[in-house]
C-alpha cells in the first residue's frame, strides 16, 4: 500500500513548548527537512558521539558543552631601541 507507514517507524507523542515547537520549525525550514527529520538527525548525532565516547550508561548532561580551552601564554615581544 502506498500511504502505508514503514514497518521500522513506531509513533511517539510528547508536548513541547511553543517556543520549543518554533525552534524546531525554523530548523526545519532551514534545512529543508520535516520536523520528524530534524529531530531524527539531532538523535543520531547525538547517539553517535556518545557512543563513541562511551557515555551511553554515564548520567551525564544532554549535550554536554565541550571544556573550555586552556590560556595561552602571551607571546613575547621585543623592545624596539
Amino acid at each position: 500500500m502506498p500511504n502505508k507507514r514503514a514497518d521500522n517507524r513506531v509513533r511517539k507523542n510528547f508536548a513541547l513548548p511553543s517556543e520549543v515547537d518554533d525552534m524546531l520549525l525554523d530548523l526545519a525550514r532551514a534545512t529543508n527537512r520535516s520536523a520528524t527529520q530534524v529531530l531524527e538527525l539531532l538523535i543520531a548525532q547525538e547517539h553517535s558521539k556518545r557512543s563513541a565516547l562511551g557515555q551511553l550508561q554515564d548520567i551525564q548532561p544532554l549535550f554536554p558543552e565541550p571544556p573550555p580551552a586552556p590560556p595561552v601564554a602571551r607571546k613575547r615581544s621585543r623592545k624596539s631601541k
